[in-house]
């Protein structure tokens, strides 16, 4: 966090007490985009306040205001299972070979095929 700040340029006393810094290591989980929510609004809230260091219990109120908690707690790990079990490759299949192409994976797409758009191009004849 601090780098970020010397980064957008701030030179000065830290903004942010060691309180504070270990209250959104704790609460952000980890996720950057969270320090990031926790830190503006950390810093909208001392600003607002007049405050010239951000203190834990100014981060105490970013996290209530932005329900930090319910989105670090979305556990979003998919159950591990090995490849092998879920793609049935026909490497070995007369098909696979007889078409001359590499074979193919027997799973089916989990996002839409792009679309190939035409486009009709126009002449400006001056």
């Amino acid at each position: 966090m601090e780098h970020r700040l010397n980064v957008a340029g701030y030179e000065g006393e830290p903004l942010f007490d060691a309180s504070s810094l270990d209250l959104i290591a704790r609460e952000s989980h980890g996720i950057p985009r969270n320090i990031n929510n926790l830190c503006y609004d950390s810093l909208s809230i001392a600003h607002a306040g007049q405050a010239k260091c951000v203190t834990a219990n100014i981060v105490r109120r970013a996290v209530r205001r932005l329900n930090v908690r319910s989105i670090g707690s979305r556990s979003y790990a998919v159950a591990a299972s090995p490849m092998s079990s879920r793609v049935n490759l026909a490497a070995n299949s007369d098909a696979a070979h007889a078409g001359g192409g590499r074979p193919r994976a027997s799973v089916p797409l989990t996002y839409k095929a792009p679309v190939r758009l035409s486009l009709v191009r126009w002449v400006l004849i001056a």
